[in-house]
């Protein structure tokens, strides 16, 4: 898979994507037109092109659904506050959140960019194109379920410095290894719909589907359920 570095402006922890982006290539990719491709492809995604993404897949293949984004985010540190009464130490919460952030970088498909950026055109026309027949041009030889499954089943990745995890907030370490019904739970609850709606369409589809709501981000073994619980989002519960 190719990556591309993505620069977000003032972008915080809440992945609150900017209308704006100044793309940086990382020269990963010996394919110049591939690289531009990919770069059409995000900003498309951003801007809810759906038309526009559908017409560069058709031309460009349905590789470019394998394009892996990278992009910073802050994530906050947290620190144990103990107030010094007399001769005690009184703990007034466990975490207590610093002022402090530190860069991390999040790695995301476009599946994860349309759901990050609420673009309910762009989600839908990359789920119709992951499942579509043409698929089987991604790489995966006479086998499109899989493909579509594997496609699907892509994690964000959070990567940081080495043994670094313990000291960020748990809602921002929970977004390593988060599958789209995760993302979608936290940031864009109506993309929920669109997923199982999609997957109730494929047999195959709406099992992995199912296997996905009781998988857990990889830090703080939170479900899609629990996700759903934490944005206090009616739609996202449901």
């Amino acid at each position: 898979m190719h990556k591309l570095l993505l620069i977000l402006i003032n972008i915080d922890t809440n992945i609150q994507l900017c209308s704006r982006l100044d793309l940086c290539v990382q020269k990963t990719c010996p394919d110049d037109d591939l690289e531009d491709s990919q770069i059409k492809l995000s900003s498309y995604i951003r801007a809810g092109k759906s038309d526009s993404i559908k017409q560069l897949i058709k031309i460009k293949g349905c590789k470019l659904l394998q394009t892996v984004y990278t992009f910073p985010v802050n994530f906050r540190r947290r620190k144990h506050l103990h107030v010094e009464i007399g001769k005690e130490i009184r703990r007034n919460s466990p975490y207590i959140e610093d002022d402090s952030y530190n860069q991390v970088t999040l790695e995301v498909s476009p599946i994860h960019l349309a759901i990050i950026s609420k673009q309910e055109s762009s989600l839908q026309a990359l789920l119709e194109l992951s499942t579509s027949q043409d698929i089987s041009s991604v790489g995966v030889e006479n086998n499109q379920l899989k493909t579509t499954n594997d496609l699907f089943d892509t994690k964000v990745k959070v990567n940081f410095q080495p043994d670094d995890q313990k000291s960020y907030d748990n809602l921002d370490l929970m977004l390593d290894g988060m599958n789209i019904l995760h993302l979608a739970a936290k940031y864009y609850p109506n993309g929920l719909d669109q997923i199982i709606q999609l997957s109730q369409k494929h047999k195959g589809l709406f099992e992995q589907v199912n296997e996905m709501l009781v998988e857990t981000d990889l830090e703080i073994k939170n479900t899609p359920l629990h996700v759903a619980a934490y944005s206090s989002s009616i739609v996202a519960l449901r």
